[in-house]
């Protein structure tokens, strides 16, 4: 059954990809049409940014990140819960995965992975249209939005500092497809190998 939700799952992520318009695959459009064989990994520079919540609200409420990409597609499918208990994870600082984004323009960043994140964040802080649901350890803060937390939560928060694989200026553009499609097929192998 895992092969068979593997397969589907990584058609789901790969439905946002660039086709060539003849009708081929996602993987097959992004290997044959946007990665430049040989890659030159000499041209690759991607940093690691350890980045404020609060840069990110700031950055978001300014329109300096994109939350409308082609590729990622499934944007918007986390419920309430899984964005409430993501918020709860970082009040009570549990580190959460990595975000990818690409910054060769550093005026709009490009989120690669992590939009889902991103989205739960605006949804809480500036829309204050997320109230919280489902909190296992912050129970007394469930049917309470950003506007019902205690300062000193609101402020924990903000400060709480998020890992940015960023992709600099100058690397190739097509680098940031190559990430996607291998972040999200691999993490589907990885949780179906390890859901056996």
């Amino acid at each position: 059954m895992c092969i068979k939700d593997n397969m589907h799952i990584a058609d789901e992520i790969e439905k946002g990809i660039p086709d060539d318009g003849e009708g081929l695959a996602a993987e097959e459009s992004v290997d044959k049409e946007y990665v430049v064989k040989p890659l030159n990994p000499s041209l690759v520079r991607i940093e690691t940014k350890p980045v404020l919540i609060a840069s990110i609200i700031s950055r978001i409420q300014k329109g300096d990140i994109d939350l409308k990409q082609d590729f990622q597609s499934n944007s918007g499918i986390w419920s309430d819960k899984t964005q409430s208990r993501l918020i709860e994870s970082l009040l009570i600082k549990i580190p959460i995965p990595t975000f990818y984004a690409d910054a060769s323009n550093d005026s709009k960043w490009l989120i690669i992975d992590g939009l889902e994140r991103i989205n739960s964040l605006r949804r809480f802080v500036i829309t204050n249209d997320l109230v919280l649901s489902g909190l296992e350890f912050l129970a007394q803060f469930n049917n309470k939005s950003w506007n019902d937390l205690p300062r000193g939560f609101q402020r924990r928060l903000l400060e709480t500092v998020l890992t940015f694989f960023v992709i600099e200026k100058g690397t190739p553009p097509e680098i940031k497809y190559v990430i996607y499609k291998r972040i999200k097929t691999d993490a589907v192998t990885h949780f179906c190998h390890n859901n056996k």
